[in-house]
């Protein structure tokens, strides 16, 4: 029964992790608890919801392809802060993190021209 136990936690502990997962993509809109990403400049824009304990920053250096974004400066406010209201009809450069419930817990904000903050 032990091993059963503990083989049944693997699977489920693997399954949250495939589920979770990290993409780039630009904010075109945010409402509250939802944030409107499009993915790729051709990509369908699709609507998601952030956790409640989701994490705004900006990018720490360089980001290699295929790699995961370091956390650099907190954005003030996170969702509220002025870069997205201000964007427009610019979208919002960012990474993201989604958990196995498919909510949004971390955004990396992208600095430069079409980044907020830039």
């Amino acid at each position: 029964m032990r091993k059963f136990v503990c083989a049944a936690t693997v699977v489920v502990l693997a399954l949250g992790v495939a589920l979770a997962d990290d993409f780039a993509g630009a904010i075109t809109k945010v409402d509250g608890k939802k944030v409107t990403v499009k993915k790729g400049k051709d990509g369908e824009a699709k609507e998601y919801t952030v956790a409640s304990d989701v994490k705004v920053v900006y990018v720490k250096g360089k980001v290699k392809k295929g790699e995961k974004p370091e956390a650099g400066d907190v954005v003030s406010e996170g969702l509220k802060n002025e870069a997205f209201s201000k964007a427009g009809d610019k979208a919002v450069g960012a990474y993201f993190t989604t958990n196995d419930k498919g909510e949004i817990t971390h955004i990396y904000l992208k600095k430069g021209k079409k980044g907020a903050g830039g």
